[in-house]
């Protein structure tokens, strides 16, 4: 039985791999870096020897009353960039070229795209949630079922909108895909403290990727409460005579170095250390006047990303996602684009999450067990709750929470399965959730295609007609 299981995960996990791959492939990655890669001007600049990207504005923008105003800079602005004293600088996290187009561009000479370095994070964290899955599954349900194994796997590639970010792999998705990977990495490396008897050298190396992640994406120092049950777990085992504080400290002081180098680098960049950019960013609106930050958001992004219903139709993809306008005083509604909610879309994590707050069946499991899903669960939740603050809501953001969220679900199905073994009715409670699990996957997928105005279609038409015409007979019966 563990030799077909191991060939079921390994099957699974390569047919993940291999459709982001395509997903990338489809959507113009993997060529050479374009005059419009902005991470690699960062990194020209930074060879030249400045933190300002090398690309020099448009001799217009010098002569402009106010170059932040949207309607006088619109003939000259490089979008999304920030303005500074002259100069390009970028908004957007430099951690993930730091750790992958600079050294690759001072071993090679050459320049690596923004869209393979997407594929290199994605890929470094689908492998790291699918490590800690098969752990956990060894671990805590040996007598599971291969198949329970398979849909774990699928769920953590296709279950959770991480496709969009492989869909159109630009400078937006970079910092997100490098902090979903640090994300993923940082609890496989917190599983491995909860059933270590060295636990610290795995604390360390988990805060030192959580500092990683906060210093890719700083909203998701929210989701490094996920620590706190960790703390907890530690303290009631007696941590080595209670010297709680090694443990506390371990996870700490790397994640201050990340949290000191970001503070210096705005420091360098704008002279002030909370100043990230966006205050000086260009954009379509005059960024340094909105409220980007208000709890008056939070019941419209509630709504757009929990409850968004998830369209359907008899054409090729045969699902369509949905924009929602409108909103509070300040929310830039023409910003928002069309998203399936979590609920209608991956049916499989609401099963999940009710088995979680409805049986209770965590009183059934070990320590290590809950503490890593009370981590889990923080960690999704804690990403949430700063996005639903913000000022609009895009499909890419979804990707910072849905993945924890949606691996917890299966993992919260899968306890609550094997502690109701006996019971009537599991075996069709087990049948229902794989029936919601394979929903939910093929939403993901589908979705993908879907994303960015069908950004495929208009790419690679002949791709599309190809896909499209394959599946023809669903059409057919769809219209019947």
């Amino acid at each position: 039985m563990r030799k077909v299981e191991l060939a079921v995960q390994i099957l699974g996990a390569a047919l993940v791999i291999w459709f982001f791959h395509w997903t990338v492939e489809s959507s113009g990655g993997f060529n050479p870096p374009g005059d419009e890669d902005y991470y690699n001007f960062l990194v020209r600049g930074w060879r030249a020897g400045h933190l300002h990207m090398e690309k020099p504005p448009h001799e217009g923008m010098a002569r402009l009353a106010d170059p932040y105003d949207p309607v006088q800079n619109r003939d000259y602005r490089l979008a999304d960039a920030t303005y500074f004293n002259g100069r390009y600088y970028l908004y957007f996290s430099a951690v993930p070229a730091l750790l992958t187009q600079f050294p690759y561009a001072l071993i090679t000479g050459k320049e690596l795209g923004t869209t393979t370095g997407i594929f290199i994070f994605l890929s470094v964290g689908l492998v790291a949630s699918m490590l800690l899955w098969i752990a956990m599954v060894r671990r805590f349900f040996p007598d599971g079922s291969p198949l329970w194994s398979l849909a774990g796997i699928l769920v953590i590639g296709f279950g959770n909108n991480l496709l969009v970010l492989a869909r159109r792999p630009l400078v937006w998705e970079f910092p997100i895909a490098a902090a979903y990977a640090f994300a993923s990495i940082t609890l496989l490396l917190v599983h491995r403290s909860l059933v270590s008897t060295k636990p610290v050298r795995w604390l360390m190396a988990a805060g030192f990727t959580a500092g990683a992640m906060v210093a890719c994406r700083p909203g998701s120092v929210f989701a490094t409460l996920l620590f706190l049950p960790v703390i907890l777990f530690h303290a009631r085992r007696g941590f080595e005579g209670r010297r709680l504080w090694r443990p506390v400290a371990a996870l700490a002081a790397p994640m201050a170095l990340w949290v000191v180098a970001i503070l210096i680098h705005n420091h360098e960049r704008f002279g002030k250390f909370l100043e990230f950019g966006i205050s000086y960013q260009l954009s379509s609106v005059y960024e340094g006047r909105q409220r980007h930050f208000s709890p008056d958001y939070l019941a419209h992004n509630l709504r757009i990303y929990l409850s968004n219903p998830l369209g359907y139709t008899s054409e090729f993809p045969f699902v369509t996602a949905v924009a929602v306008r409108g909103g509070p005083a300040g929310y830039l509604d023409a910003w928002v684009e069309p998203i399936a909610g979590m609920l209608p879309t991956f049916p499989h994590v609401v099963a999940g999450l009710a088995c979680l707050l409805v049986t209770g069946f965590l009183r059934r499991h070990s320590p290590e067990f809950r503490t890593l899903i009370q981590a889990m669960g923080i960690a999704g939740i804690g990403a949430l709750g700063f996005l639903l603050l913000f000022y609009c809501a895009t499909p890419r953001y979804t990707a910072e929470f849905l993945p924890h969220l949606s691996f917890l679900a299966c993992l919260a199905a899968l306890a609550c399965a094997s502690a109701f073994r006996e019971k009537p009715g599991a075996g069709w409670w087990r049948a229902l959730f794989l029936v919601l699990v394979l929903v939910g996957v093929i939403h993901g997928a589908l979705l993908s295609l879907d994303y960015h105005q069908r950004l495929l279609q208009r790419l690679r038409p002949e791709y599309w007609t190809h896909i499209a015409d394959g599946f023809s007979w669903v059409t057919r019966i769809l219209q019947k």
